[in-house]
Order: C-alpha cells, then structure tokens, then sequence
C-alpha cells in the first residue's frame, strides 16, 4: 500500500489565495521598478514594501573629487593647492571634510565664504613670504567610472587638475576678483 499523497498544512483556498497574493505583491515590485505610476497609489505602508527594487534607480556613472585651487597674490592666478594639511581627518580619501563640505554646501555661498575665509587663513599662516593667496576656487572633477565588466578594475590615482579634460571639471565657487585683491593687499 503506497502513502497518501502529501498536502500543504493550510486549506487548499489559502494556499491559492497566498500563491495570488505573492504573484500580485512580485508584479507590483516589478511595475514599480520599470516606472509604472500606479503602484504609487497604494497606500502607504504596501507602497512601501513594494519599493524595494527602487532604492537605487541612477547608478554611478562617475566618480565626483573636489579640488581647490588658491589664487597666487605674486602670480595673479589659480594654482592647484594640497589642501590635506588643512583637512586631515581622511585626508587620503573621499570621506575627507573637504569632500564632503564640497558635496553637501557646494551651493550654499556662506558654508564657502567660510571655507575661502579658513583655507586663506591657513594656508597665509603657513606660507612663505611672497607665496600668499587671496582667495579659493572649489571645482568637482568628474571622472567616468569604467564599464561593469572591465577587469581589473583600475586603483584611482589623483592626477594634477591640469591633466584633467575640462569637460570633466566644474567650478562651484571662486573669490570674487575683488575680494581676491583686498585679501592680498592684506596678506603678511
């Protein structure tokens, strides 16, 4: 005599109904994923358990630095400026606070005029005479991140901002020209 066939522990009309309610729960999940508007009229709490495939939508596609550059008082121009002395808590690294003040305030111009104010300070303390600055450029520099499937993925090297395409470089904030000359009227 063979044994009976095996049965789920729930009625069958549960099984079906959850099997339908799963089905549902992954379509949703999917619409929302390739863009649907409908799955947003859900209310809330389910709106927020189907969302998951739509936590990052817009992948990377680059790799975003911030440089400064100083205003040379002697040369009357913008030299790239090391400013890891000025910034040492993860100076190596993109968790620096000059990275993060450049990524969060880049457009808040008084959250600027205080990083033109603390690096022109810092950085005339230190110098020698004649080597003043008068003021600050902060750029981004953008650098395309390489295709998914390329092996080995390359280390990242900073390389001089001169070396970099200007397509790939975006000014946020500079000292106003006349600032510029008052501040190195001024310089020690």
């Amino acid at each position: 005599m063979s044994p009976p066939p095996l049965t789920g522990l729930s009625p069958r009309w549960a099984r079906i109904g959850g099997a339908a309610l799963f089905s549902a729960y992954l379509f949703t999940i999917l619409a929302g994923s390739v863009g649907a508007t409908w799955p947003r009229q859900l209310p809330g709490p389910i709106l927020y358990f189907t969302q998951v495939a739509c936590l990052f939508p817009k992948a990377a596609r680059m790799a975003i630095e911030y440089r400064v550059e100083a205003w040379s008082c002697a040369d009357q121009g913008f030299t790239e400026l090391d400013a890891t002395p000025y910034f040492p808590i993860h100076a190596d690294n993109k968790e620096s606070r000059l990275h993060r003040t450049g990524f969060f305030y880049r457009r808040e111009r008084k959250a600027m005029e205080a990083l033109e104010s603390y690096l022109v300070e810092r950085v005339n303390r230190d110098a020698v005479p004649g080597q003043e600055i008068g003021g600050i450029r902060l750029s981004s520099v953008r650098h395309p991140l390489p295709a998914i499937d390329e092996r080995p993925v390359p280390r990242f090297r900073a390389k001089p901002l001169a070396d970099i395409p200007k397509d790939q470089v975006k000014a946020w904030f500079y000292t106003p020209a006349s600032r510029r000359e008052r501040q190195c009227r001024v310089a020690p």
